[in-house]
């Protein structure tokens, strides 16, 4: 079986635009845009940290609520028509540290965002069975559902040599 790779996406090939506020407290979510377009689809998060492309259709988005020391970070895999496969989020209380993307191998990233660690984000071929509420680190947050298509980790930051 082939391995899925990933690579960033096309500069404007998607974007997203902020929802209406919704006066029944809905947390923020954004219109996601295909080359300039109105898809119709909708994913939590207002602002797009980052894009990636899988080599076999699918879709992979980093998003920020651009909340200032109250950030979560949204990652979210679509289809290929922009169907939400799977989503998690990173909840840092009282951070102001942003999202960066550190590396990209293969079906594998790695980034920063909050926290004492770095983050890492690989990528399933298939859906995989998942426990709800059991198996991702502290502060990651899912839907409640039986299935998963990527897996987070977390590490502590390297130490800098004195």
């Amino acid at each position: 079986m082939k391995s899925t790779m990933l690579q960033p996406l096309r500069n404007g090939a998607l974007a997203l635009r902020p929802c209406a506020a919704d006066e029944g407290g809905e947390p923020p979510c954004s219109e996601v845009l295909r080359d300039g377009r109105i898809t119709g689809k909708r994913v939590p998060g207002r602002v797009l940290e980052a894009a990636l492309d899988c080599s076999d259709g699918r879709t992979l988005l980093f998003t920020t609520d651009a909340e200032l020391y109250d950030e979560s970070l949204g990652i979210h895999l679509l289809d290929r028509s922009l169907e939400v496969l799977d989503s998690a989020s990173i909840g840092i209380a009282d951070a102001n540290e942003h999202f960066h993307l550190l590396m990209v191998h293969g079906q594998s990233l790695s980034f920063r965002f909050g926290g004492e660690g770095d983050w890492s984000l690989e990528l399933l071929e298939s859906a995989a069975a998942r426990l709800p509420f059991l198996g991702d680190p502290p502060g990651v947050h899912r839907p409640f559902g039986f299935m998963r298509h990527f897996k987070l980790a977390e590490a502590p930051r390297p130490v800098p040599a004195p």
